[in-house]
């Protein structure tokens, strides 16, 4: 068996907005972060950088991924019946055919 490996920001783009940020969407997680640092800008907004750590006696679920989607505008990466995409295998087929077909001016 072999592998084959993928940078996503050169095989997503997004169908909607162009973006190459993919993100992926669970439900039924538990997830505990530490606040590392925080900045105050210019226009008044705080931006908040977290660091993920494990604590004793926290119980973590797996948790099921949702979908997947563009982190820049929400677009859901969806199957040829209009269903979310939910697993690795089927969103890695997902992305290499997407390239192939906007490598070949196709839109879909």
């Amino acid at each position: 068996m072999s592998e084959e490996h993928i940078s996503v920001s050169q095989y997503f783009e997004c169908l909607d907005c162009k973006g190459d940020l993919l993100e992926e969407i669970m439900t039924g997680v538990q997830l505990c972060t530490a606040l590392t640092d925080m900045s105050e800008l210019k226009n008044g907004t705080v931006e908040v950088e977290y660091n993920q750590f494990e604590l004793e006696g926290v119980q973590w679920s797996d948790g099921v991924v949702d979908r997947y989607q563009c982190a820049n505008c929400g677009w859901p990466v969806q199957d040829e019946n209009s269903q979310n995409i939910t697993n690795p295998e089927d969103l890695f087929e997902w992305l290499i055919e997407h390239k192939e077909n906007r490598d070949k001016g196709d839109k879909s």
